[in-house]
């Protein structure tokens, strides 16, 4: 098979003879002492000239010559060295042809037109790696390849080629070397083409290596090092952690070379081995957590704090502040979002136990627990549904975990739910009717649409959104950058018992509520299913209508703003919460965030397609969920034998006298609005509910997920009222948070050294988390440190708490005082547009060591 050095060769020959005159003959002597091209020239055929084998037939090649051919072009090949004129027997005619000089060193340079002696020697050592075409060809992607270039420019190069790197420098290389381990492929290309002494020579003068000459004790000695250098505190170390210790100049370069590549995808392969020889886990066992609070080399640091943190809790640590400050910091860690899940469950068990903490107020009558509930109580199920979720989210369940979530539940049962039962239960059977003084009840909820001048309407009525989930999505709402409008939170109270049939029948709009034989209707209409509320609706007027959400939602753009052409309120009724609680309430909590993003969704389709900016989003009522059994005490036996109209875990509905049951809360069954209007019934009914949040024991399932009784989860429901989403003065409003550098200083002197980011404002209802990210880089926009990310996303007033501090590490180069450089801050999912670029001297005396 021809080589790349013979088909060079072949070029050059054909050229020869395509240069001579038309009736020019033309003679090539080509001598190959080392036989080179012997087989290719034998087996290949030329067009316009001969070839001759010169093998001690010279007389016949001179009779072919001379005699026999005299005007035929020949290729005289000659695989020996050419003779002394004394003994050459074709001298006479070679001095009147053309000599070719074709070793593979020659060629070489010629292909790549270059006559540098420095580059020759090169050539001449490394004779195996240009014997390719393709690693020729990869030599310009890495470099120019002409005389200026220098000798060790050309076997970077070289190395850049075997090793595949990104870009011409020995960091590059290396990074691809490291990221191959344990396999060796690309260095064992580098040791076969002799340029291993070169790649270790290298590595010694950029990174201040002189350590093994192996990359497998250079992974370990970097990495251990990097992580000394995050100011990670293991006090005196054992002669095992010191032989991978870096000394000097080198421990700056080990941190920027571990800093460069943390961000590759295969980083997390090479740390974990990397941290399995060293036996992290075990140096990280008796040490406090803050000594590695700042460090993110290996994942099992994050791993160590989170459990640390979850263990703590579980036996009853108070730290929470500690815990907090460290979790905080530990958002600037890559390894934060891998471990997202398991971050926000401690993250939420800590804001659950401090809002524990706080002593429930006692003996407060029913408005004041009320608001209480929806001021701030609320909180606590928000947290305790979040730190549910997370806990099924997890793909491995710790043990920790699982003793920590065991703490969570009996707090939540015992200092909550017991507790705010007792207390509300207690105020409540101090009322005769289900009527709160300032609080606005259900019912109310049609007339306070009707007050409003809006040309059209929507209202979305979520199945089972109780008050806290509702919250969430308002928080979600006033911060969303496609719905920038006005939204106000409210709440209201649904009707007893706070289950499907009550609560949709009051939010239609009515005069006379009736309920017979199981059915609520609304003016002697029936309110089951979405057709029968349609009907309703239509008959207070022509242009309301009622529609599922699987059916708006399936909606093109012709057909919804077809659709909406004669309407002017719009009733959706969503139903994914109360539905995962009758079919699968183990995913009821996880059903709260899918209807929230569905509703949220929704409203977008609805305003793009549209430009319809009203919305009123509410629910008919609310849950109970707890994750694990309620206990045998908590629930009232032998309901079945009673007199009972309906008789459910968390309502009894009766008209018998003798339905007497102790300890229980008992309302009569109307409907009470401003104007009182009578839930009429053949009978007088009334509502029996369990005490605080204890069940009636009837049959069939559902344990964990409940509703229809007095609790405040249950009847408290939100009423968002979302407009003005075409009003000019609030676009633009919602926006990140700013965030500036907060370090005066602008000169720097060492190789490693810290910077403090300020975010300027706190998330709140107009700003925005925002993920940035920040580097050092020179006049042309090359980068000279690593990238270092940071989340600015404080609520807290305290300036002091929304300082982030980041530690840079320059690159082992020279740097001139005099030319500029810029340290650059930028939002992370917008990289074109800076926040800041601020020109910076760097000023380094004896910035590395040779």
């Amino acid at each position: 098979m021809a080589t790349i050095d013979y088909q060079e060769a072949r070029k050059e020959i054909v050229k020869l003879f395509s240069s001579h005159g038309a009736d020019e003959r033309k003679i090539v002597f080509w001598y190959d002492p080392a036989q080179h091209f012997r087989e290719d020239i034998t087996q290949d055929h030329f067009t316009g000239f001969h070839v001759l084998v010169c093998d001690r037939n010279e007389f016949s090649i001179k009779k072919t010559i001379e005699h026999d051919q005299p005007h035929t072009h020949f290729l005289v090949y000659v695989p020996a060295d050419r003779p002394s004129d004394a003994e050459n027997w074709l001298l006479d005619i070679l001095m009147y042809s053309v000599e070719y000089y074709a070793d593979t060193v020659a060629l070489t340079m010629r292909r790549l037109g270059l006559t540098n002696s420095d580059l020759r020697r090169i050539i001449e050592r490394y004779g195996r790696f240009f014997d390719n075409e393709g690693r020729v060809r990869r030599l310009s992607h890495y470099s120019q390849v002409n005389d200026q270039m220098t000798a060790e420019e050309l076997k970077l190069a070289m190395l850049c080629v075997l090793s595949k790197a990104s870009s011409r420098s020995i960091e590059a290389v290396l990074t691809e070397l490291v990221f191959e381990l344990p396999s060796s492929a690309k260095h064992e290309e580098i040791q076969k083409f002799g340029l291993e002494e070169f790649l270790w020579d290298e590595i010694a003068r950029h990174f201040n290596y002189e350590g093994d000459q192996k990359l497998e004790t250079l992974v370990r000695k970097f990495l251990f090092t990097a992580l000394l250098e995050q100011k990670a505190d293991f006090g005196s170390l054992s002669s095992f952690y010191g032989q991978y210790s870096i000394q000097g100049a080198g421990r700056v370069d080990a941190r920027f070379f571990v800093d460069k590549i943390k961000t590759d995808e295969r980083y997390l392969k090479l740390q974990e081995q990397a941290a399995l020889e060293l036996k992290i886990e075990g140096l990280l066992l008796s040490r406090d957590i803050a000594c590695v609070q700042e460090a993110d080399v290996f994942e099992c640091i994050d791993q160590h704090i989170i459990k640390t943190i979850a263990v703590s809790l579980q036996n009853g640590s108070l730290d929470y502040d500690t815990f907090e400050r460290v979790i905080q910091l530990r958002r600037n860690s890559i390894w934060f979002r891998r471990h997202q899940t398991e971050y926000d469950f401690v993250t939420s068990t800590i804001a659950l136990l401090k809002l524990l903490e706080q002593p429930l107020a006692k003996r407060q009558d029913a408005v004041a627990y009320i608001r209480e509930y929806a001021d701030n109580l609320w909180k606590v199920d928000y947290h305790y549904r979040h730190i549910c979720t997370c806990f099924r989210a997890m793909p491995q369940v710790a043990e920790a975990f699982k003793q920590l979530m065991q703490r969570v539940d009996s707090a939540y049962q015992t200092k909550f739910l017991d507790e705010l039962g007792r207390e509300y239960s207690d105020t409540l059977t101090q009322q005769g009717q289900w009527l709160f003084p300032g609080i606005r009840l259900s019912g109310d909820f049609y007339q306070r649409v009707q007050m409003q001048s809006h040309k059209k309407c929507f209202v979305i009525i979520s199945d089972g959104l109780r008050y806290e989930a509702g919250r969430e999505l308002y928080e979600r709402l006033k911060v969303d950058e496609g719905l920038k409008g006005s939204v106000e939170m409210n709440y209201a109270v649904s009707p007893l018992p706070s289950e499907t049939r009550f609560g949709m029948a009051t939010l239609l709009p009515h005069k006379i509520l009736s309920y017979k034989q199981g059915e609520v209707r609304v003016d002697g209409m029936p309110t089951n299913g979405i057709q029968a509320r349609d009907a309703i609706l239509k008959a207070r007027q022509k242009s309301y209508a009622a529609i599922g959400y699987e059916q708006i939602n399936a909606m093109s753009r012709k057909e919804l703003r077809s659709f909406m052409a004669d309407k002017s309120l719009v009733y959706i009724f969503h139903n994914v919460i109360d539905n995962a609680g009758e079919h699968n309430e183990g995913k009821v909590f996880e059903s709260v965030s899918e209807a929230i993003r569905e509703i949220r969704a929704l409203l977008l389709k609805l305003y793009n397609t549209l430009q319809i900016s009203n919305y009123y989003i509410t629910s008919d009522h609310g849950f109970i969920y707890r994750r694990t059994p309620v206990p045998e005490s908590a629930k009232y036996g032998n309901i079945v034998s009673k007199k009972t109209t309906e008789a459910s875990k968390r309502f009894l509905l009766t008209d018998s006298l003798d339905c007497d049951i102790p300890s229980t809360l008992e309302f009569p069954l109307t409907e009470e609005t401003e104007t009182t209007t009578s839930l009429q019934h053949q009978r007088e009914l009334r509502v029996i509910c369990p005490y605080g949040y204890d069940l009636f024991k009837t049959p069939g399932g559902g344990l964990q997920y409940v509703h229809g009784g007095a609790s405040l989860q249950e009847t408290l429901v939100p009423v968002i009222r979302l407009s003005e989403l075409h009003s000019a003065k609030n676009k633009g409003n919602i926006a990140p948070v700013k965030v500036r550098l907060k370090s005066i200083t602008r000169k720097v002197t060492n190789r490693s050294f810290s910077l403090e980011f300020e975010q300027v404002e706190k998330v709140g209802e107009q700003k925005q988390p925002i993920s940035c990210e920040t580097f050092i880089e020179d006049e042309k926009g090359e980068k000279v440190s690593g990238i270092y990310q940071f989340l600015a996303d404080s609520s807290s007033d305290d300036v002091a708490t929304r300082v982030t501090t980041i530690r840079f590490t320059l690159m082992n180069i020279a740097f001139d005082r005099n030319r500029r450089y810029y340290l650059v801050l930028r939002d992370a999912n917008a990289p074109d547009e800076y926040i800041e670029r601020e020109q910076f001297v760097i000023d380094i005396i004896a910035f590395k060591l040779f």
